[in-house]
């Protein structure tokens, strides 16, 4: 909606495949800001023992699913909320949406090299940061 309403601001100096990708790339940033949350992360990411910890959050142990679920996801966003917007989009893109590096780079214009170092920095500040919620939840 936002490329049709802006149509007219077109200039044909770039791209309109980047002309495109940088309104969803800013559309994307104003919602980060705007809802300081997202979805969850790859399982896959996680070294076993932080799956195994998830893995008992989400467990279907008394028919409170739901509500283990809802824990689960708010503890997620905890996480993701300590991350910058970049990092939270790169890693969006690449675990949640399952896109390649090189499909982030034609939306984003970001080298390769600059998108795999987000995404691995990006997952070093999450298990960083799932340590002290754990240290945190220790002392409790």
């Amino acid at each position: 909606m936002k490329m049709f309403a802006r149509l007219d601001q077109y200039r044909e100096k770039v791209p309109l495949e980047r002309w495109v990708a940088r309104i969803a790339i800013t559309t994307c940033y104003d919602r980060l800001r705007a809802q300081q949350r997202r979805p969850e992360l790859r399982h896959a990411d996680l070294s076993i023992e932080e799956r195994e910890r998830i893995d008992r959050v989400t467990a279907d142990t008394s028919g409170e699913s739901d509500v283990a679920a809802f824990a689960a996801r708010e503890l997620v966003e905890q996480l993701l909320d300590r991350l910058n917007p970049r990092d939270r989009l790169v890693i969006t893109l690449l675990e949640l949406e399952q896109r390649s590096v090189a499909e982030i780079h034609d939306v984003t214009g970001w080298s390769h090299s600059l998108i795999k170092v987000c995404a691995f920095r990006a997952r070093q500040k999450l298990r960083k940061e799932w340590g002290r919620l754990e240290k945190q939840e220790a002392r409790r």
